[in-house]
């Protein structure tokens, strides 16, 4: 295969490879993102973004690094419409990017900086994404780690993410190490956590891990997790869970809410409206090395 024309963009640190359907023909998916998004041998981002702008509603597949398929991202929706905009694939200020998740509705804000408003559908807290009955479930459950019991409310923004408030740690029923380990290993504490909570098998997918802690009335400090367990800068998905969560713990409103990196609204039937300022990075042509 010869060579294709790649545009990379961020939100917040968060980054995107974005290529063309019509341009990688043939190209095993996984493969390219495990290939692009390498730091150290190619372009390097946080995920690639397949985008078909052949039809009427221009749609996208995200990758993550690691070459798994998400089937929603946030912001990864945010860069796509600077880059169809930049590159004459939209020309209005509204719009429907559809996803594996969900059609999503975006609105341009501003041109400088690149502004969008993303609409993602409302949240579900459900026991879909747990292998336990309804009957059982609630929406906070108990999981069982190596470091105790800890206290987690699974939420779908478009992807799952298990959210867990660190400043009600005295909930947990943390064991002697993982007192030990809050107490003095607080960073090392939380990566070992998400990656035993998001291939725990009381989970149906694996789930991203969001550690969220109230700084003050509706301003949320997050520590993020990918699904393999890896630190993310920025993700509206796990930045609406945490904000959906906080709302329903009456610790925030639904207006004007900082959850991490993002401005969100709550609407009072339910759709998220986050606030995405965009940036490009980067853009050339790229060739993905066979392995």
């Amino acid at each position: 295969m010869g060579r294709f024309y790649y545009a990379k963009y961020h939100k917040d640190g968060n980054s995107f490879i974005i290529v063309d359907k019509q341009d990688i023909r043939g190209e095993n998916k996984k493969t390219l993102a495990e290939t692009l998004c390498r730091q150290d041998t190619n372009i390097g981002a946080d995920s690639l973004t397949v985008c078909d702008t052949s039809q009427h509603f221009i749609s996208m597949v995200s990758y993550s690094r690691n070459g798994m398929r998400q089937p929603l991202n946030g912001n990864g929706i945010a860069c796509l419409i600077q880059y169809c905009c930049e590159y004459g694939f939209l020309l209005e200020r509204e719009a429907y990017i559809k996803t594996d998740a969900a059609l999503v509705g975006v609105k341009i804000k501003k041109t400088s900086p690149f502004t969008t408003a993303v609409y993602l559908p409302p949240a579900i807290f459900s026991a879909e994404s747990c292998c336990m009955p309804e009957s059982v479930y609630t929406e906070e459950i108990y999981i069982e780690t190596s470091y105790g019991k800890i206290p987690l409310t699974t939420v779908n923004t478009g992807n799952i993410y298990s959210v867990i408030w660190s400043d009600e740690y005295q909930k947990w029923h943390l064991n002697r190490k993982g007192r030990k380990a809050f107490r003095n290993e607080r960073r090392d504490f939380m990566s070992r956590l998400a990656r035993e909570i998001s291939g725990n098998s009381i989970f149906r997918l694996k789930t991203g891990v969001v550690f969220a802690e109230m700084i003050e009335y509706n301003t949320i400090a997050l520590n993020i997790y990918d699904k393999d367990a890896s630190p993310l800068s920025s993700c509206l998905t796990a930045e609406a869970a945490a904000a959906v969560c906080a709302l329903k713990k009456n610790k925030c409103s639904g207006n004007n809410i900082v959850s991490g990196k993002t401005n969100l609204r709550i609407t009072y039937d339910g759709v998220i409206e986050a606030a995405c300022v965009t940036h490009k990075a980067s853009e050339g042509f790229a060739k993905a090395d066979k392995k």
